[in-house]
């Protein structure tokens, strides 16, 4: 009965979420038509009224920004993305407590996935599917749609008996303003894709991974809109000899200058996040990004605080995400252990509940389960540039025994419950891309013992390495002790391709690596990039054996109750302040003059109040409920560990080849002769060539293969 009630009460919060959504885009698909602007223009001057306010009572501070410059904006369009977010939160909530299960789903034979179905394979876009090339035309043609409908109903509007410029320049004015509202859709829904743990995401079931291309793809249409916007008023400003106003500062009009420093710090955030530079630099693509807050706040100098407001639910729901994530990496954890696989790769095990540098974050896939390993959490680190070369250099200088101490922000991930539709799984891995297959794997053995999954006819994993000690993390996963009923049933083939040695370095490489076993608390979440830093600590060796770990705590972002109470309490926070200023300063100037405030400071003083809503109101709440679990943290040690398995009873290659690597061609040709009538999820994660090699297969085998349905699902995570 309280199951039913629950998801009752879950079904009633996501639905509204979905409606209210809805709307709100619909709104902004009405903006630029006359039926819009007839209602709106009227009712924005309606509510700024003195009839509306009565400065005597205390709880009308909140009625103020409503019915003053930036409140029908407030109202229309920041207020529902608060709403969805508080709504989807809640929906969220129970479901947080179950463990995580695959179960069976009733889509095995569901063939025509647009979100597999891999459209295009090469090109600037990388890897697109027909879901993805969806959410990208409908991108496109929105914006343009938004700028064409803008610069109809603008043009149309000209009194051409009062014009005292040629028509062609008045047109070409109005085309630069059109361009800059074109791109501002893109603007309020920018940070919605990377608000890691979102469940907005979650009820949209966008994997974290996917919303990152969406994330880049939102960006960029909305820069080009932006650049359009700017070179047209440049060239407008030429023609009409006001060059000037591309530095100019006016308070009560759109300045010149604000929108160009916005639009510089857009085009470096989006050159240093080129997918090259960031590979090559990701520090250098990293700090930039954290230009964002003063993008956001010279867009709020440029347009003005009603525009702002139109833009900040999606900027406090980002905020406060970061809030939350920011009050989960402050607390330190052990590094209880190493484990060297090889001179370019390591383990680090945490228990789970910075000298590199204490600033240096970077994103690494677990590949431990939460169901099978109930106390620990494991990274699989690869030597990918300095800083990743420096800690591994420094744990190899120190045989394993350096003890580190590090922040830890998520995990963040998506649940693969669309695994139960294949009745084929393959699993294509490059180096560290064997991190989420691990993971996966363990959680299907897990889901299989529990019998909430029927076991897949085969599964085969195809793992390719640079040197054969690289093997031994397959050692993680022991199937006999996961799943003692169906181990013996259960068909896993594991093909290992060793590209830079030869057959004989087999026997010159078999003593495998120390292995120092490490902990972790219950309850967190499996899945996804998790953001760590280290740092050497020069505590003894013997620490652990005589004092509690310090655990990894589950994170506040996606938690239900505490997330949509600091969502609540930010937009409260910023009401109330907002409610303040406006009482006894913005209302009383904007009423005393025939003109309109300060466009500039007004949305200087939204941005000072949404930072304080997040900063002291939310920050407030994510204290006191952080403090309560912090109380309440499970506090491991070292005899509580959880035991995996001997390496004699772990996942063992079937075949290994050396000195080259896998001909994808002959495995899909041997693929196609047992998987007739079969719906084959095939997942790859590894360097972006092999990725797009195995894509073109499954592209391939989708149309030619014998009844059988190829799904490709890439698992690459990117910040």
């Amino acid at each position: 009965m309280e199951s039913a009630r629950h998801g009752g009460t879950k079904a009633v919060l996501k639905f509204s979420a979905i409606v209210v959504l809805v709307l709100w885009t619909f709104l902004w698909f009405m903006r630029p038509l006359d039926a819009y602007q007839k209602f709106w223009t009227p009712a924005q001057a309606q509510t700024r009224t003195k009839a509306y306010y009565n400065g005597k009572q205390l709880l009308k501070f909140l009625w103020i920004p409503l019915t003053t410059l930036a409140g029908p904006q407030i109202v229309v369009y920041c207020a529902p993305i608060i709403f969805a977010g508080i709504a989807t939160a809640l929906a969220y909530h129970h479901k947080r407590k179950q463990a995580f299960k695959i179960k069976n789903s009733s889509l095995r034979a569901f063939r025509s996935n647009p979100e597999t179905y891999p459209l295009f394979i090469r090109g600037p876009l990388s890897i697109v599917s027909a879901a993805d090339f969806l959410f990208l035309c409908a991108l496109v043609l929105f914006t343009v749609y938004t700028f064409t409908a803008y610069y109809i109903r603008s043009v149309n509007s000209i009194n051409r008996a009062k014009l005292r410029e040629p028509l062609w320049h008045k047109k070409l004015e109005i085309a630069a303003v059109e361009a800059g509202l074109a791109g501002l859709f893109c603007m309020a829904i920018l940070f919605f894709p990377v608000t890691r743990g979102s469940t907005l995401l979650r009820l949209l079931n966008i994997p974290f991974e996917h919303a990152v291309k969406y994330h880049i793809w939102i960006g960029i249409t909305m820069l080009v809109a932006w650049t359009v916007h700017g070179l047209l008023y440049i060239i407008y400003w030429i023609i009409e000899k006001k060059i000037h106003e591309l530095w100019a500062w006016h308070s009560d009009e759109i300045s010149g200058l604000s929108g160009l420093i916005a639009l510089i710090i857009g085009l470096v955030m989006w050159a240093t996040s080129i997918g090259w530079v960031r590979k090559a630099n990701f520090e250098l693509f990293y700090y930039t990004h954290h230009l964002y807050i003063l993008f956001i706040l010279f867009f709020g100098l440029h347009l003005g605080d009603r525009f702002y407001a139109m833009v900040l639910g999606g900027v406090m729901l980002f905020a406060v995400n970061r809030l939350l994530r920011f009050v989960q990496s402050r607390q330190k954890v052990d590094v209880m252990g190493v484990r060297v696989l090889s001179s370019e790769t390591i383990e680090l095990v945490f228990a789970k509940e910075p000298a590199i540098s204490k600033l240096d974050w970077h994103p690494f896939t677990v590949i431990s389960s939460s169901n099978v390993e109930t106390d620990r959490l494991t990274l699989l680190i690869k030597k990918n540039g300095d800083w990743t070369s420096k800690i591994i250099s420094m744990i190899q200088d120190n045989g394993g025994s350096l003890q580190l101490e590090a922040g830890i922000e998520g995990p963040y991930g998506h649940n693969l419950d669309y695994i139960s539709r294949y009745q084929v799984l393959v699993f294509i891995a490059g180096g560290s891309g064997i991190s989420p297959f691990l993971s996966m794997l363990k959680d299907i053995l897990y889901s299989i013992q529990a019998k909430s999954l029927t076991p897949p006819k085969d599964i085969i994993l195809v793992y390719t390495v640079k040197t054969s000690d690289e093997l031994h993390i397959l050692n993680s996963i022991t199937p006999a002790l996961i799943c003692p009923e169906f181990a013996h049933a259960l068909n896993i083939k594991v093909q290992a391709y060793v590209t830079r040695e030869q057959a004989a370095d087999l026997e010159q490489n078999n003593a495998g690596p120390k292995e120092i076993q490490l902990l972790k608390a219950p309850s967190i979440r499996k899945g996804g990039p998790v953001l760590i830093h280290a740092e050497p600590s020069p505590k003894s060796v013997t620490r652990y054996a005589a004092q509690q770990l310090r655990a990894i705590s589950p994170p506040l972002a996606g938690r239900g109750v505490v997330e949509a109470a600091v969502i609540f309490a930010s937009f409260f926070g910023f009401m109330f302040l907002a409610g303040i200023i406006g009482r006894f300063w913005i209302y009383r100037h904007y009423t005393s003059k025939d003109k309109d405030f300060d466009r500039s400071l007004g949305a200087f003083l939204a941005f000072l109040e949404s930072l304080f809503g997040v900063i002291i109101a939310g920050a407030a709440i994510a204290y006191v409920a952080n403090s309560v679990r912090r109380k309440k943290q499970w506090t491991p040690s070292p005899t509580t560990m959880t035991n995996v398995g001997s390496p004699e009873e772990s996942l063992k290659p079937v075949s290994v080849h050396y000195g080259h690597r896998p001909d994808f061609a002959s495995v899909f040709a041997g693929l196609a002769k047992s998987t007739i009538n079969m719906n084959v999820g095939v997942f790859a994660c590894g360097p972006m060539s092999m990725q797009e090699g195995v894509a073109a297969l499954c592209q391939e085998y989708r149309k030619t293969a014998e009844n059988a349905t190829y799904n490709y699902h890439s698992l690459n995570f990117d910040l």
